[in-house]
């Protein structure tokens, strides 16, 4: 037998399709499923990539043995190539079809359904396989992005710790956090501040614009902060896995649904709404608004405050 092939939480194993949850993936008993596993998913964003990583690696920890192999496009596949748990990562030429570029042979996509709360596709993923949720973290192998990380070490190795960093924008833009740019200015008088953003450079000369060049020189960037302060996007899944210390900014999207490990290393924030309703995941405020009024409503000084804190904690 080829293997099986899981496409967006479908198992395939030839022809053969059975079960079926009400989410809409179709369940089958992890513990049998053949090896080689061969993964592809359709991905959004770098954080699909990273939750996908932690139904790898509860799959890898039930059955040992089992072979896992991820298709997926660049950039994502470079997540994938960072993790132990994974034995094989493919480049594939396009997510519509999702052909592998060895392999003449094409895999259909199937679109889950579900919609929310986006949080739980970690969950939702072990369910897939039949797996129970372990709750386990994904993992990276910093050993495989080495050169990256000696080059960072090198380029702010003359800046004093703690280093912080700051990511100015989202995959989408309407979960930026309007004041990053302020907060990143107020921080530099105090600690060694890097805006992390490809596409910006800081006029404020004590604030210093960092440009990783590759999604594994991301990773490796981030491991060597003391602290992360990010909105709702794929940096915060990566800091989380590497347990660095982080601070999430969320604003119409609930933070608490995205609470789904017992060891998070992250503080979430919750924006408050202008309206005084719960979060209501961008739906009350898309039509009038090209930006989330509660993220808006996160102050920089109140994040000052609670990186002043996570610093002391870590210096303790």
């Amino acid at each position: 037998m080829r293997g099986a092939i899981i496409v967006n939480g479908v198992v395939k194993v030839g022809s053969l399709e059975r079960g079926k949850l009400d989410l809409g993936f179709r369940i089958y008993d992890a513990l049998n499923l053949p090896s080689p596993l061969v993964i592809a998913r359709r991905m959004k964003g770098i954080g699909d990539m990273v939750s996908l990583l932690s139904a790898i690696r509860t799959l890898k920890t039930l059955r040992p043995e089992a072979k896992v192999i991820v298709w997926s496009k660049q950039p994502y596949v470079q997540i994938a190539q960072l993790s132990p748990d994974v034995d094989e990562a493919v480049t594939v030429q396009r997510e519509g079809s999702l052909i592998p570029l060895d392999d003449p042979c094409p895999c259909g996509v199937y679109e889950s359904q579900v919609q929310r709360p986006l949080y739980a596709r970690p969950i939702i993923f072990c369910y897939a396989m039949g797996l129970p949720w372990l709750k386990l973290k994904p993992r990276f192998d910093l050993r495989r992005c080495a050169q990256e990380l000696y080059a960072w070490r090198e380029q702010l190795r003359n800046y004093p710790r703690p280093w912080i960093g700051v990511i100015l924008r989202s995959a989408e833009r309407w979960k930026d956090w309007p004041h990053a740019l302020k907060f990143a200015k107020l921080s530099s008088k105090r600690w060694s501040t890097f805006l992390i953003d490809a596409r910006f450079r800081c006029k404020e000369q004590r604030v210093v614009s960092l440009n990783p060049p590759s999604v594994k020189s991301l990773v490796a960037l981030i491991a060597l902060l003391d602290v992360l302060v990010t909105p709702d996007t794929g940096p915060l899944h990566i800091a989380e896995a590497l347990n660095v210390p982080t601070i999430a900014l969320f604003g119409s999207m609930d933070a608490s649904v995205r609470r789904i490990y017992d060891d998070s290393s992250v503080l979430y924030v919750q924006g408050p709404c202008k309206f005084g309703r719960e979060p209501c995941w961008y739906e009350l405020c898309r039509p009038k608004y090209a930006f989330q009024p509660c993220m808006e409503a996160i102050k920089p000084k109140h994040v000052l405050e609670l990186v002043s804190k996570l610093i002391a904690e870590e210096e303790a």
